[in-house]
């Protein structure tokens, strides 16, 4: 019975393959803190500093932007960065970029439309 052989090139993938692997695992925990303080830089990555936000006009609630939805699970995103489906202040599109968000579930096709 024949037996067959890894050809170079197969050979020199399985050997990329590997020392791939190597690499990018020792990143992966030397980012997170497994090996302690070894090859750190002096810095830390994560500064307690928190930028402060620009100076935005505070918006009335005429700038409240209304947004059809339909019982599909793809748009849970949006209500959850809006913390619910009303209009707030503690909404993330409130904090960062300045305006309040509303959401209204629109199950009918006609209805959705208009």
């Amino acid at each position: 019975m024949a037996r067959r052989r890894l050809t170079p090139f197969a050979k020199l993938l399985i050997v990329i393959g590997i020392v791939g692997g190597l690499f990018f695992g020792f990143q992966y925990l030397n980012n997170n803190g497994f090996f302690g303080d070894i090859g750190g830089g002096g810095e830390d990555p994560k500064p307690d500093k928190k930028e402060t936000p620009k100076e935005r006009p505070i918006p009335t609630d005429d700038d409240v932007i209304d947004i059809g939805v339909v019982t599909w699970g793809g748009y849970a995103g949006g209500q959850y960065w809006n913390k619910g489906f009303d209009a707030n202040t503690e909404s993330n599109f409130y904090k960062n970029y300045g305006f309040k968000v509303k959401f209204h579930v629109l199950d009918d096709f006609i209805q959705s439309r208009e």
